[in-house]
């Protein structure tokens, strides 16, 4: 009998990358994708991580795979543990990193949660990483690739994650993955990658769609924000120079 793993699929190349390499090393594999997005179709669709593209090309990979696939709804979680308080933050002129919240408070303990009921023994992403078993437990290191470290990301992913987790491209260059989804036909949209932040600030945008002023921005969790001008300071001059919105 195949060991069972489950892949989290994001429609990126590199998450539809791994999923083909564990099953070339004969697992079997059972795609999961966590739905972010918000409810209302005018917020969902500035939602950079979860957009509808997104979710297409998370089709055709299981499509062409030939693999079980599964959707979470976990917006919810999303908003409270993540989006909420990353609000709160830029509110305090503070610049938060979501990412950081969101893996260890929302995704990994959702995929290794569903994991344990659907059998599985590992949960497989495309995070360019390494982890090992020491004395002491399980330790994250950076991948090999110097370019794509995305190790900084995982940092507070705990013992029971770390323990279950399993990174197929933990030795390769991003360069080579980015040129392997024609090797198993994974027609993908345009090839990204993971570095832009859940959500981004487009206030007139977001205004215009609202019905609002382009003085407020709406972020997603769906509370209001107003707009305020805050000075920049320098480093090379102790006096405020500039201002920004924001």
């Amino acid at each position: 009998m195949k060991e069972k793993v489950i892949a989290a699929l994001s429609g990126g190349v590199d998450s539809s990358v791994a999923a083909a390499l564990a099953m070339r090393a004969g697992y079997e594999v059972i795609g999961v994708t966590l739905r972010l997005k918000h409810p209302d179709p005018t917020f969902s669709a500035v939602q950079l991580c979860a957009s509808k593209n997104d979710e297409a090309a998370v089709e055709q990979v299981v499509k062409t795979l030939g693999i079980e696939h599964r959707y979470i709804e976990a917006f919810d979680r999303f908003r409270e543990q993540v989006l909420e308080p990353a609000a709160r933050e830029y509110l305090s002129g503070r610049t938060p990193n979501p990412c950081c919240d969101c893996n260890p408070l929302v995704k990994f303990g959702t995929l290794v949660d569903f994991a344990e009921e659907a059998g599985a023994t590992r949960v497989l992403t495309g995070h360019y990483a390494k982890i090992t078993r020491e004395s002491t437990g399980f330790v994250l290191w950076r991948g090999d690739d110097p370019a794509k470290d995305q190790s900084y990301f995982l940092y507070r992913l705990t013992q029971r994650e770390l323990s279950k987790l399993m990174f197929r491209l933990e030795r390769w260059k991003r360069a080579k993955s980015g040129k392997s989804p024609r090797n198993w036909d994974l027609r993908l949209p345009i090839s990204r990658t993971a570095r832009t932040p859940a959500f981004r600030s487009r206030a007139k945008r977001s205004a215009r769609r609202c019905g609002g002023s382009a003085d407020t921005r709406r972020n997603r969790g769906g509370s209001s924000i107003a707009e305020k001008p805050s000075a920049i300071i320098r480093a090379s001059t102790p006096t405020p120079s500039d201002n920004a919105r924001g």
